[in-house]
């Protein structure tokens, strides 16, 4: 063994290499450093937040007026001083830019240098209040001139630098997708949307811009600096309909740019226009249109292949629909999850309440993990929306495991009435900082529907070559008059396509509960079948009596074999990819994905592992 720690990173790819495997092709994008929860709008490096174990880095946006206060004259000591900070305590930076803010009734904007507010840059004169608003002409070709020299300085400067996790892209507005405000809290905006349609004739050269500042970043970072940062656009909220971010996503996947959610909630009620145009997006093809067009519909088709972040949207009563702090960030972070989120901005007040600290350490455990590096498979479940209805996008949030609706005697919707905002009041536990009882759901035992049946992502399972796993389960033990009713986990097994796991009895305690076993025999191939007796899915829950059962939350984790393990040839190459990303860094930066890794169990994911997998390859070949 002492032979084998020596053995080199170069070792390692002869061995593949005799293997006969093809070397895994290199991404072009970085992402080891942009994952997990970051501070948001962290101008000071603020150490009580830093310090949180979950928080890897800061996020802040600086302004053009800070960056060039006068023309060509460049000027990012704040940036460099904020990473000093944060570099003395190991965190990381996502850098952003802000061309033009808030004006304050004054004739120039507070985020825009003086000197682009003059006729030289085309600047919009507009009158409000007796007062002359001066607006910042995005199309104006001398202005974009200076503005893609100042993202070069930028990229030069910084597009290498180890301690910038990714650069976010704001191309209006404090930063989001919108030439001027759309908030009712500045009262100008509809003065200033005016303005620049007149001045633009339409919305067209705004488009042209933000096409234009795509491609200069990706000029600027990623050929002329040959950079692997990741970037992202934040490409959330309309200025003339919700159509205009079509064009913007677009844009978007052409340069090799990943989205920014700028309004991360716990609920799909807030689609374009407060809902009024909300779509299924999943029934529309790819190439149509109205598939980017709403709040989730790009995050929703594109996460899996694209880096997505999210700006957590702040808490109050009417953004919570009823919900408490804590459960609207625990929901809001299954929501991120669900689209395939890598990084999420948590605000100040989020993390004051140490209430929500495990969710966000929940979303780290997950963010950015494929279906076969996610430690397990889960699915968070929810009553839809609109039960008048049904949309796929609604519902339930999940992560590689999901419910089939199409299956015979499964139960599409819950038929108990609920409060005005969405909570289900009636399975809500007395404690407000949980999260399982806002929503739910439930067997339509009363019209004959008694199953809700889930099914695995096909590369989850493939990944993982067990037969044994752990479940986990939330339900609501019921209402004294429910003690003694129960629920049954039904699952494929090698041996019975209906197998029963586990019998789990009520006992009334009007609490949430979680169910936590063992099931073996596995084989998880869709072998399941429904009451029909068509297969199709690989796990079930079950209710043989006339009792309500309220779920939830499902956890299906892969338990390593106690006997001879087959590894694939993915299964090689999987681990010698990741041996290589993480052999390094040291223990207290290793993620709990890793312990999946740890074959012979000896508490660490080493070399020795990498070894013990060759080997059993090796040995079943034949």
């Amino acid at each position: 063994m002492e032979l084998i720690s020596k053995l080199t990173t170069s070792t390692l790819i002869f061995i593949l290499s005799l293997l006969f495997l093809p070397q895994p092709a290199q991404a072009a994008v970085d992402y080891s450093s942009y994952t997990g929860t970051f501070l948001a709008f962290d101008s000071q490096g603020e150490q009580p937040y830093l310090n949180l174990d979950f928080v890897n880095g800061s996020h802040n946006r600086f302004s053009w007026r800070q960056l060039e206060p006068a023309e060509g004259k460049y000027n990012f000591s704040s940036i460099d001083q904020l990473l000093t900070k944060l570099a003395s305590v190991n965190k990381k930076l996502v850098l952003g830019l802000v061309l033009r803010c808030q004006s304050q009734g004054s004739i120039f904007d507070l985020c825009a240098p003086d000197w682009t507010l003059t006729d030289k840059y085309g600047v919009i004169k507009t009158n409000y209040q007796g007062k002359e608003l001066r607006l910042l002409n995005y199309a104006n070709p001398n202005l974009q001139f200076r503005l893609s020299k100042l993202i070069q300085a930028l990229a030069d400067r910084y597009s290498h630098n180890p301690n910038i996790a990714a650069v976010e892209i704001g191309p209006g507005y404090f930063g989001e997708a919108k030439p001027m405000p759309t908030t009712t809290a500045v009262a100008s905006r509809l003065v200033q949307k005016q303005a620049y349609l007149s001045a633009w004739g339409g919305k067209a050269p705004w488009q042209a811009y933000e096409r234009f500042l795509l491609s200069t970043y990706n000029q600027a970072f990623y050929q002329r600096n040959q950079s692997n940062l990741p970037m992202t656009v934040v490409y959330l909220g309309s200025f003339l309909n919700p159509w205009e971010q079509v064009d913007l996503v677009k844009a978007t996947l052409a340069n090799n740019i990943g989205l920014h959610h700028s309004g991360l909630e716990s609920n799909f009620s807030t689609s374009a226009n407060n809902g009024s145009e909300r779509i299924c997006a999943s029934k529309l093809p790819l190439n149509d249109p109205a598939a980017y067009r709403g709040h989730w519909e790009a995050t929703e088709r594109l996460g899996q292949d694209h880096v997505v972040s999210f700006e957590f949207h702040h808490w109050n009563p009417r953004h919570g629909y009823n919900l408490t702090e804590t459960e609207h960030v625990w929901w809001s972070v299954f929501n991120a999850l669900d689209k395939k989120g890598r990084v999420i901005y948590a605000y100040k007040q989020n993390l004051n309440n140490q209430n929500n600290h495990d969710a966000f350490r929940f979303f780290n455990k997950y963010a950015g993990k494929t279906a076969a590096e996610t430690p397990d498979a889960w699915i968070a479940l929810r009553t839809f929306i609109d039960l008048n209805k049904f949309c796929p996008d609604e519902g339930n949030y999940d992560f590689y495991l999901s419910q089939n609706f199409n299956a015979a005697g499964g139960s599409l919707i819950a038929h108990e009435p609920r409060q005005p905002g969405y909570a289900n009041q009636l399975v809500r536990s007395k404690d407000n900082n949980d999260w399982y009882g806002p929503y739910s759901r439930q067997p339509d035992v009363r019209n004959h529907k008694p199953y809700l049946f889930f099914k695995l992502d096909d590369a989850f399972v493939a990944s993982r070559p067990t037969t044994e796993y752990q479940v986990e389960i939330i339900y609501w033990d019921g209402n004294r008059q429910d003690a003694g009713s129960s629920w049954q986990f039904l699952y494929s097994a090698t041996t019975n396509s209906r197998q029963l796991g586990k019998t789990i009895t009520l006992t009334g305690s009007q609490r949430w509960l979680t169910a936590k076993f063992d099931i073996a025999d596995v084989t998880f191939s869709h072998r399941l079948i429904d009451q029909a007796g068509r297969p199709g899915n690989d796990i079930a829950l079950y209710t043989p009596d006339a009792v309500d059962d309220y779920f939830a939350f499902i956890k299906l984790t892969p338990v390593q074999s106690s006997g001879q393990v087959r590894f694939s040839q993915a299964n090689v190459i999987d681990f010698i990819v990741r041996y290589l990303q993480v052999k390094d860094r040291p223990i207290s930066e290793l993620t709990e994905a890793d312990e999946s890794y740890d074959i012979n169990r000896d508490g660490l994911f080493d070399f020795q592992d990498i070894i013990y997998v060759i080997v059993d390859y090796l040995k079943n070949l034949n």
